[in-house]
């Protein structure tokens, strides 16, 4: 078979089996003109008489297509959860598309299918993105192409019209609402063949036909009142027309000439973004990146010498980073299918790299419990919170992504994910059974004092516990939704028991291999070569998921699978354990891997799924989508690591939060620098919004970033000594005054490149030496460059009002003015007197705000050391928090003035900080804070007009201050790495 054939009949499939994963809500009404069906999201239609298998969440419990399935109502719904199909349905032409059976019996039919998405930054992506990758090579030619709006009974309606043909043809008629709040209502309704057909054009009937339905489906929607006032034309959108070719329908589809393209010539051109992301990489790629990051600094034993400890804490952590590695890369090839390439085979690789993370966490329970004295006192309390700390991190970074995706919890589905009895991210299973195994570990050890016998204990515990999840197969819709359902909670689990003897028994097992190393290494290289071709054959021969819910079990072909698999998996371990008694595997990477790997393995899913949906980007390219994936999981588990291991010193007490605070003047305070690149991702947020809602959010919490910035200037400022304190404003203002002007000099030259590359001339340049523009400059602090540099204008005026204040001896009474100041700058907001740019001056937003800072300071051990200082600054950032939102809401102006509760949540920040100075200590954030954060602040804009002048603006995508600020950091990192790496090489003393 042809490979355009599969991928044609690969499409019809999906097609076919899309009709199960789809979803709405609605009263099921029957009319003689067809169906009437209310999505969840509000849209009423009626589906015309005549089409078969329609599917969604509002279909009677008891209609028979249903049945057919073997589903009920309540897998539908559930299905249209995961899917964001809102309906499904088809209708043959000259004969029924479908039997309930998924056994088409007409050569042509019409399928409409209904999908909730994330609006996308240019609409006509919805078609590139979602209709022509399903079929690359059978859909090769672009014949015509309309898009624009249109008017459907008052509703705005993006409106595309595409025909396309290759081995068939396929011709669509797309509808979509866009809303205010970022989600996009796309209504597809297309002319589609049966691949085997070949069929290359379609009748003016057909053709007809498929028009008419379009027209009786589109003129029925109504929508609800709450969907009615969210719907938007979108900015810039034009009416519609054709591009390119005739319009649908208009005559018989004619197929393309031989050597046409697929674009048309208006066709714009690819984005950067789209450009790097289908960059054809090949995926043996990440083969080699893996056998580097593996074979790297490797330092094989001598000749009749062995490694010391083989099996210490930091060779088993690096080789444990490895294999999170190689789980992703196993994921990776599950999720690509037959798009996998040289990494295909690691599809049934997983469970060895799982094997050795159970087998770790035996062999080191055991080693501890033999090498330390009362090892069990405080166990639960270490070990569980070790493991539980990151699991419910990571429940709340993916409900939170869940709830930015659109996605609606009711209360009791909310209170289950949360508390981790619904896994929201199915790679979390490992910690509810490590976490079992913990607490039976504890139990049977406390309670057995003969070590032996605990460990026969353990074992048939863990049997057991194998079996239960065994029986319980992937429960009884086959969705393994629940606890111990699926081989993945069994089929690697024992050798938690193995790494349990391997440690009791090390010594005599260490001499046993040393005797006969080779053919132990041979034995068991030959059984991984056996083991693993059967293990693949028992899989795909009885499956362990042959189970038929309601009839049977299937225990026995399971069975059969874990009766190879096991074996595979035990051998592989040992294996790997010979090969460490000679060879030490360490390097700085696998070290840093090690210190995350926890981390690594359960936020990786996030990626997993977000770069190969719309949920982020659909990432076209096999070998960009590994390397994002694994690149951006390693960046979050970093974050995310620095955060566990904190939360963690304080929940088992290694690491006290400071109670009374050291104020001495080279006091380090680690939380404030992890809440400076916080902050500087908030002003990134500001100046390239999210959409809709969610825009405004950030934004309106983004207001306490600037101020952020001053407030802990004065923090630092001040000092009781006034020498002093003259002393550090007269380093920090000759330090602004260098990045005022270097900063300004520098956007000169950018916004001159900027106009010569899009205007085609400098003549905008007088612009930025007017009267007004200078004006505006000197006295507001308003750059005609780039409006952002405001923050050093004011800054530096600041400092030097200071440099006065403070030789006049007036500087510590003057800082008791710095409340009214701020006040004066919110009230005359909100009473609309003077310019935001005029309010936004030194006075006001700069002495106002660094005094504050100073303030804080004096006071902060009267604040700090009181007993309730803590539970009250928390209970008053949460009500600052909501109120907020609140205000968001309730003023005319939206986000165009300082909002109350804001002002107020600046300080309750700052005295966070300052309680839990320790907070970030030692992390990656806390380093991007002290080094990037400022630079950040000042090159984002920059990075913005880069994309814009290259065209590449559709590279920031729906999560353009994400994408800005990755860069942008990016950037300053490397600026500062290599300073601070020849600022150390100058600093070295002459040999």
């Amino acid at each position: 078979m042809g490979y355009r054939k599969f991928i044609s009949i690969l499409i019809t499939a999906v097609m076919v089996l899309a009709s199960v994963f789809t979803v709405s809500l609605a009263d099921d009404t029957e009319t003689n003109v067809g169906k009437e069906c209310t999505t969840p999201s509000g849209i009423t239609l009626t589906i015309p008489n005549g089409f078969e298998n329609i599917l969604w969440p509002g279909i009677d419990e008891n209609d028979p297509l249903l049945a057919s399935y073997g589903l009920k109502k309540s897998n539908v719904q559930d299905m249209y959860e995961q899917g964001g199909i809102e309906l499904q349905c088809n209708k043959g032409i000259d004969g029924v598309m479908g039997d309930g059976n998924e056994n088409p019996t007409s050569d042509k039919a019409i399928q409409v299918v209904i999908f909730e998405k994330n609006t996308p930054s240019d609409l006509n992506s919805a078609y590139a993105e979602n209709i022509q990758p399903m079929s690359p090579l059978s859909f090769g030619n672009t014949e015509a192409f309309g898009y624009g709006m249109i008017d459907v009974n008052g509703i705005p309606v993006y409106k595309i019209v595409s025909r396309v043909s290759g081995d068939n043809a396929l011709i669509l008629n797309q509808y979509s609402l866009v809303t205010g709040s970022g989600k996009m209502h796309q209504i597809s309704i297309m002319l589609m063949s049966d691949p085997e057909k070949k069929i290359m054009s379609y009748t003016d009937e057909d053709i007809k036909e498929l028009n008419e339905v379009s027209e009786k489906i589109i003129g029925s929607i109504r929508l609800s009142d709450e969907l009615a006032a969210d719907v938007i034309t979108p900015e810039g959108a034009e009416p519609f027309k054709m591009s390119t070719g005739e319009a649908a329908g208009s005559t018989e589809a004619k197929p393309s000439d031989a050597n046409k393209g697929t674009v048309s010539e208006n066709t714009k051109a690819t984005s950067f973004f789209v450009a790097v992301t289908t960059v054809n990489i090949p995926t043996f790629v990440i083969l080699i990146a893996l056998a580097l990051l593996l074979f790297l600094g490797i330092k094989p034993s001598k000749l009749r010498e062995w490694q010391e400890e083989p099996l210490s804490l930091d060779r088993s952590k690096a080789i444990q980073g490895f294999a999170a590695v190689a789980i992703i890369v196993h994921h990776l090839a599950q999720e690509l299918a037959e798009k996998a390439g040289a990494i295909g085979f690691f599809t049934e690789l997983g469970v060895l790299f799982v094997g050795i993370f159970f087998f770790f966490s035996g062999y080191g329970l055991y080693t501890s419990l033999k090498t330390k004295e009362n090892y069990l006192k405080g166990f639960l309390k270490k070990r569980l919170v070790t493991i539980l700390v990151p699991f419910y991190m990571c429940i709340l970074v993916f409900t939170a992504a869940a709830c930015i995706g659109g996605m609606k919890f009711t209360p009791v589905q909310l209170v289950g994910v949360l508390s981790g009895w619904f896994l929201i991210n199915q790679h979390m299973w490992y910690i509810v059974e490590i976490a079992i195994l913990y607490l039976a570990f504890y139990i049977i050890y406390r309670l057995i004092k003969n070590r032996t016998a605990a460990t026969v204990v353990m074992g048939i515990f863990v049997i057991a516990m194998m079996a239960g999840s065994l029986v319980l197969c992937h429960g009884k819709d086959m969705s393994a939704s629940g606890w111990f359902q699926g081989e993945w909670w069994y089929n690697s689990s024992f050798l938690f028991v193995i790494g349990i003897i391997v440690s009791k028994h090390s010594e005599g097992l260490r001499r046993i291999a040393r005797r006969g190393y080779i053919i132990w290494l041979l034995v068991l290289a030959a059984l991984l070569v056996l083991l693993g071709p059967q293990t693949v054959y028992m899989l795909r021969r009885y499956s362990y998921w042959s189970e038929i819910p309601g009839e049977t079990r299937a225990i026995l072909d399971k069975l059969r699978c874990l009766s190879v698999q096991l074996p595979w998996i035990i051998c592989f371990v040992l294996f790997l354990l010979l090969i460490m008694m000679r060879v030490r595997f360490g390097n700085p990477v696998l070290k840093f891997l090690g210190s995350i790997s926890l981390e690594l393995y359960l936020i990786h899913n996030l990626f997993l799924k977000g770069l190969h949906t719309d949920a982020m980007f659909n990432v076209k390219s096999a070998g960009m989508y590994c390397i994002l994936t694994i690149l951006l999981a390693i960046g979050l588990a970093t974050v995310i690591s620095g955060v566990d291991k904190y939360l963690i010193a304080l929940i088992t007490g290694k690491k006290k939060a400071s109670g009374e605070l050291d104020l001495k003047a080279g006091t380090h305070i680690h939380s404030i620098d992890v809440m400076r690149i916080v902050m500087a991702f908030l002003v990134v947020v500001i100046h390239v919004p999210f959409a809709g809602m969610a825009g405004d959010v950030f934004i309106t919490y983004g207001k306490t970033a600037v101020p952020f910035f001053l407030v802990i200037c004065g923090y630092f400022l001040y000092r009781e000594d006034s020498s002093e304190m003259m002393k550090r404003l007269i380093k920090q203002t000759k330090r602004i005054f260098i990045f005022f002007i270097a900063a300004n000099v520098f956007y000169a030259g950018v916004y001159a490149v900027y106009l010569r590359v899009t205007k085609g001339s400098f003549d905008g340049m007088k612009e930025c030496f007017t009267a007004k523009s200078l004006t505006d400059f000197a006295l507001y602090n308003l750059s005609p460059f780039s409006e952002h540099l405001w923050y050093l204008g004011s800054l530096l005026y600041a400092l030097l009002i200071m440099l006065l204040l403070n030789k006049l001896k007036l500087m510590k009474f003057a800082m008791f003015l710095a409340p009214f100041l701020v006040a004066a700058y919110v009230v005359l907001s909100h009473l609309g007197i003077g310019t935001p740019v005029q309010l936004r001056n030194a006075l006001f937003v700069g002495l106002g705000y660094i005094m504050m800072g100073m303030l804080i300071r004096r006071f902060e051990k009267k604040i700090l050391d009181h007993k309730a200082a803590a539970p009250i600054l928390w209970i008053l950032s949460v009500i600052c928090v909501v109120t907020a939102i609140v205000e968001l809401k309730g003023y005319k102006q939206g986000v165009a003035v300082p909002f109350v509760s804001c002002e107020i949540l600046i300080y309750l920040i700052v005295l966070l900080c300052l309680k839990y100075p320790d907070f970030g200590k030692d992390t990656f954030a806390e380093w991007l804070g002290r080094e990037c954060s400022l630079p950040v602040y000042i090159l984002h804009i920059a990075v913005l007009q880069l994309m814009f002048m290259t065209g590449n603006d559709k590279f920031f995508g729906r999560f353009g201050a994400v994408t800005v600020f990755v860069v942008t950091a990016v950037i300053a990192g490397l600026y500062k790495g290599i300073k601070n790496a020849i600022t150390a090489e100058k600093s070295k003393p002459e040999a």
